[in-house]
Formats: structure tokens, sequence, C-alpha cells
């Protein structure tokens, strides 16, 4: 008999407590608890004595009885064990969290890495524990902040779901084919006349005509592209923007030049801390359109930063060129800067041009004084060699051997002649003028920052005295440190120091302001030769600095994100894609057979 229970009751009850009854939902938790507890030994030793003595109608009756009080103490032991938590967006958004999941059961996501945790770490200790460890840099924001990054994540979100569908196909392809047109610096008319035929002869070619005409989805007219480079450049620059507003310091370079229409422009460099290292990109280009003085330049220069809110106070260098606009001690643009900027350090180069004119070989220096990254020991390292190799050739002529000038070498050969006396006393003053002209220009740098570039091989007895006793001390267990060696050989300078800044916080602040500040106006003159290509004679109304912003910067624009904004035509402009959002892709096609017509 007891295996017949067994067989009929224990092995079902399992089987029937899935089809609780909404009356036993209603049964208070404690009682349920207590009768459980009260019942559990009597009820089961009761059941097995009465299994072997009545009958199966009674038996029958005990398993029932016995079923119910189980099943209410296994459901009142789950509703005990997993409560759930609900979303507080007022308090959770401050450390960093919005909620995903469903209403019955919500859970938290962090909006910076996009981790969904469980119900049960929704908790405000539990979410602030997440961002300490995880996102120790970001834990003093502003609710603000991740109120922002929670719209991008759900922007995110939304552009995951729509990507699917023709529409949003077609405009993520006119953006991408609106990139291409600004970073080769074409017009934009290239767009409809030249790009989109193109594509449609040749996916009919390969792939048939019916993937052909779904290109007509895709809109490239003038004024479409010149508005998808906006929309880009716009979403650039606030991305710029805000990494700046994130680092601890920046520097900027900047110069000024006349384009084909004899508009003077202002072109700005920024470099700044991001992701541990240094980044360099395009600031903006904006047109001088009063007079080229260094009050208007400083102007449109602080314009620029007050617009955008960054902070003066953490601009730790400039670099101008020779011009008096920008150099002036009292009231040159480095002059008006230094009064809201007490930070920052003022260098230019532009001399370097003047005497490669002079030189042949002043123009490999020059050359090499070009390229991104290039800090001060770079350019002093450079500067220093140059010196020494024009002592050398002083020192060669004096004893009337030219083999360091090859042309003039040459000449004499050719011409059986020698150099007299009064040549060679020439080239002599001549050299030790540029000896001159360049201790002028480039000083020789103090000896006190040399252990940015070599921390490891500091010695107690030669620490700089520039620093305090417990930077020394830092400094000391950095040179000791021997995993931080490879690191250093493998890294950039400032990049190396930037990601010591959590460690050795004091070292690193005075090395990124040291380090940070451009030593060239490479990138401006690189920047104008951009400027020339793009504003021509043909197009010498176009506002060029959105074009200029994607063929110079480093940040990919966010074209998913952008395809999913509703669309702002000016007002009378039809565009294919404002008659296509909102209907099915098949009147969609219908609109935009004739790009013509609809753009």
């Amino acid at each position: 008999m007891l295996k017949t229970w067994l067989k009929t009751g224990g092995i079902r009850k399992r089987g029937r407590e899935e089809n609780i009854t909404s009356e036993r939902e209603q049964v208070n938790e404690e009682e349920e608890d207590s009768q459980a507890s009260a019942s559990a030994g009597s009820t089961s030793n009761a059941t097995v004595i009465c299994a072997a003595t009545t009958p199966p109608s009674a038996n029958a009756a005990n398993v029932a009885a016995s079923d119910s009080i189980s099943s209410s103490a296994s459901e009142s032991i789950k509703k005990r064990h997993k409560p759930v938590r609900k979303y507080n967006h007022q308090g959770y958004i401050k450390v960093g969290f919005s909620c995903s999941g469903t209403d019955n059961e919500p859970r938290p996501q962090c909006v910076i890495c996009g981790e969904v945790l469980s119900n049960n770490s929704m908790k405000p200790s539990h979410l602030q524990r997440h961002l300490t460890t995880k996102h120790a840099h970001l834990q003093d924001k502003p609710a603000e902040f991740f109120t922002r990054k929670c719209d991008l994540l759900n922007k995110c979100k939304s552009t995951i779901q729509s990507s699917c569908t023709p529409i949003a196909k077609a405009q993520e392809a006119s953006y991408r084919a609106s990139l291409r047109i600004a970073k080769a610096g074409k017009p934009h008319t290239i767009g409809e006349k030249l790009c989109l035929p193109l594509a449609k002869e040749m996916t009919e070619i390969m792939c048939g005509e019916k993937a052909a005409k779904q290109l007509n989805l895709v809109s490239l007219s003038n004024d479409t592209v010149s508005r998808r480079i906006v929309e880009m450049a716009d979403d650039v620059k606030n991305t710029l923007i805000e990494r700046i507003k994130s680092s601890s310091y920046y520097s900027i370079q900047l110069d000024e030049t006349t384009d084909v229409a004899d508009l003077a422009n202002l072109m700005v460099y920024v470099r700044y801390e991001h992701d541990g290292a240094a980044q360099e990109d395009f600031l903006f280009c904006q047109p001088l359109e009063t007079r080229t003085t260094a009050e208007h330049i400083f102007q449109l220069l602080d314009a620029f930063v007050q617009e955008n809110g960054l902070e003066w106070k953490k601009c730790v260098g400039v670099c101008t060129d020779g011009a008096r606009a920008m150099t002036g001690r009292h009231s040159g643009v480095a002059a008006r800067i230094k009064e809201v900027a007490p930070e920052m350090r003022w260098t230019h180069w532009r001399q370097l041009a003047y005497l490669s004119d002079i030189f042949s070989r002043l123009n490999d220096l020059n050359l090499g004084l070009q390229g991104l990254s290039i800090n001060v020991f770079d350019v002093q390292d450079k500067i220093n060699t140059m010196l020494k190799k024009l002592e050398l050739f002083e020192i060669k002529v004096k004893a009337v051997d030219v083999s360091a000038f090859p042309a003039l070498e040459s000449f004499l050969s050719e011409n059986e002649l020698t150099l007299d006396e009064g040549v060679r006393d020439n080239m002599v003053a001549h050299l030790v003028s540029l000896r001159q002209q360049f201790r002028q220009y480039f000083p020789v740098m103090t000896e006190d920052n040399s252990w940015m570039r070599s921390p490891f091989s500091m010695e107690a007895s030669g620490l700089p005295k520039n620093l305090t006793v417990a930077e020394q001390e830092s400094l000391i267990e950095l040179s000791c440190d021997e995993t931080l060696k490879p690191a250093f050989r493998k890294q950039s300078l400032v990049d190396f120091w930037i990601k010591q800044h959590r460690e050795y916080r004091a070292l690193s602040d005075k090395a990124v302001r040291f380090l940070l500040p451009f030593a060239t106006t490479y990138l401006c003159e690189k920047g104008f030769s951009s400027l020339a290509v793009i504003k021509t004679k043909y197009r010498s109304r176009l506002n060029a600095g959105p074009d200029l912003r994607l063929k110079l910067t480093s940040i990919a624009p966010d074209i998913k994100g952008l395809g999913t904004e509703p669309l702002q035509l000016p007002k009378g402009e039809p565009d294919t894609e404002a008659v296509a959002v909102g209907v099915s892709p098949l009147a969609a096609s219908a609109a935009a057979v004739d790009p013509e017509r609809t753009d």
C-alpha cells in the first residue's frame, strides 16, 4: 500500500502544484508558513499509517489534503524569497541606471556600458557600487549627464528596431555617401550627377534590375547632401565638445589664411585627453568678416569657447605663427589668452619656413617637425641636432672643407676652382648668424623637466628641484616599478603619463600640462591645404566649415542615431524620404522612382 501511495500521490503532487487556483493565492503567507511547518511532519507520518489501514477512497482524500497544504507552503516560500523591486527614475538615474525588462519584473540597465543587472540588484547601494567600480571616472557627474546618456541609449535601441526597414537602409546609405563626398572634398552635386547613377548601373549589371531599383530610395540631391553634411558635422562637433569638457586640460593651435574669395579664415585645432591618450582634432574654421587684428581674432575664439561651455582655465598651451597679431607682447592673441588662461604656455615656430628658404638642410628639419603627436622634447632634440651640425659646418668651412655642401663641392670641382678667403669668411659668418638666430628663437630647455622623458633613470641625488618631497618620492616609486617599463617603450610620452593619472596623480598632472601643448602649426597648415581644395573659385560662396570638419576630424559621426531623428526640411523643400517616412516600402518605392522630380 505504501508503494501504491507513492505512485499515485507523491509523484502526481508535483504536477498538480503548477495548477494552483486563485483561491489558494489569497491565503495569507504567514498563515501558510505556520500551517506548513506545523503539519509537515505529522501529516506525512499520519498519511503513511493510514495508507496501510484505510480503504482506497479514504487514502485518496488524505493525498488531496496533503497536496493542498504542500502546494500552499511551496508558493508562499517562492513569494517570500523573490520580491520584485520597482524602478525609481529620479533616484536611480543619479547613479547612471535606467529601466529595462518588463513591468512585472523591471531590471536596471547601466546607461554607460549598457549592462543589464538582475531585479535583485535594483538597490541604490548595488547600483552605486557598479558605478564606482566600473566607471569610477564618472561617479562625480551630475544627473543631467546620465540623463543625456540615457536618451542616447534609448535612441540606439530605437535605431536597432528600425534599421531593418528599406527606408532606414536608404537613409543610412544617403548619410554614408554624403560622408564620403565630404571626406573627398568634392562638390555636393557629385552625388546625384555621378555617384548615384554610377551605383545604379553597377548594381544593375552585377545584381539585376530589381536590385538597382532599390537605389531609387537613396536621396543624394545637392540640398540633401548639404543637409546631411551639416547634421554629421554638428554631431561630430558635439562629441568633440563633450570630450574636451571631460578632459583635465587642453591646448589649441591656431592660424589664419585667406581663401579664394579673399576672405580671411581662422582655423583652430585642439589637443585633449580621451580614453587614456592624447587626441588631436579639428576644432573650428570661421571667417574673419572684419579685420584680422589680435582683438578680432581673440573675440572670435572667445565667443566659440563661451558658446560651447568650455573653460579657459583648462587651456595649458597655445601654438601660433610669428605674425604680430598673434605674438604681440601686450595686445597679441597670445597675450589676450594669457589674461583668461593663466596656466597657458605660448610657442611659435613659423621662422623655420623662412630659414628653410636660405639653407637646404633646414628644409629637412622643417619636414622632420611635421606630423602628429610631436611634443616639445621632439622639437628640442631636432633643434639641438641642427645646432651641432651648424657648428660642425663652421669648423669644416674654416678648414676649407666643403664636403658638407654637395652642390658647392660639385661646382668647385667641375670648374676647377678653389674656395677663396672672402667667400669662406662670408660662409662662416652666415653659419654663426644662423646659430644665433636658432638660439634666439629656440632657447635652451632647462633640465627641470627631463624626468618626464627618462623617469626610470632617476637617481636620488639627481631628482629635480622643482618637485616637492612627496612628488620626488612618487618619482622614485615609479622609477623602480619594472612593470611600467614595457608600457613606456610602447606608448608615446604624453599617453604614458596620461595613463599614470590614477596611481601617480601629481606627477601625471605636471607632465601632461607640459607635454599636451602643440609644438608646431603643422595641423593648421594641413587644414589650409584642404580648405583650398574644398573652397574653389566655383564654390566661393560655400560655408566650408561642415565639410572641413568631416574631412579633417578623426571622430566618426553617429549615422545610425541621426537616421532615427525626424526629418526637418527647409520650408517648401520636398524630399524623397519626407514622402516615404511613415508609409509602406511599396509606397515609398513608388514615391522615389524619380529622384529628380522629388528633389
